[in-house]
């Protein structure tokens, strides 16, 4: 299972989830696949947990932190 990402940790984690982001049209003109969680992959992730909804078919907490319910939601 994928560990819960936070803004400002540095992992490989982080590049499979800004490529998962960016794959689906997010980043605009850029892809950060740099693994650091910035402001920007932070707005990224809210602007999707804003727009999809978990495996039990309710919405994203919107907070931008990518634990079960977004890993999910963005492999799916």
């Amino acid at each position: 299972m994928p560990k819960t990402l936070k803004q400002q940790l540095p992992d490989k984690d982080i590049v499979t989830l800004q490529n998962l982001l960016s794959a689906q049209g997010y980043f605009a003109d850029q892809q950060p696949a740099h693994g650091i969680f910035e402001r920007t992959t932070h707005e990224n992730v809210v602007l999707f947990q804003l727009q999809h909804i978990g495996k039990n078919g309710q919405a994203l907490e919107a907070d931008g932190i990518v634990g079960r319910s977004t890993w999910w939601a963005l492999k799916n």
